[in-house]
């Protein structure tokens, strides 16, 4: 099986986590504030995502050019 690394992020409103893995091995783990649409607003959440992904790659010891997939589910990400 090819190595794959994926970062996954869990954006609330009170805490956002972030797990780096590779393949199924957890590699490095992130905790920041939270990341909820309107109480955070949306430049303060992608600046605490992108935080969140180089912690992670940082941790690892690996670059963000390395990550393969990211996946993110933000609450609040609907509001206008």
């Amino acid at each position: 099986m090819e190595d794959c690394n994926i970062i996954c992020i869990d954006g609330g409103g009170t805490k956002t986590k972030g797990v780096l893995f590779l393949c199924d091995k957890k590699i490095s783990e992130i905790k920041l504030g939270a990341t909820r649409v309107g109480p955070v607003d949306l430049g303060e959440a992608c600046d605490r995502v992108l935080q969140i992904i180089v912690g992670l790659c940082n941790g690892a010891g690996i670059t963000t050019s390395e990550v393969d997939v990211v996946v993110v589910g933000l609450a609040g990400v609907w509001l206008e």
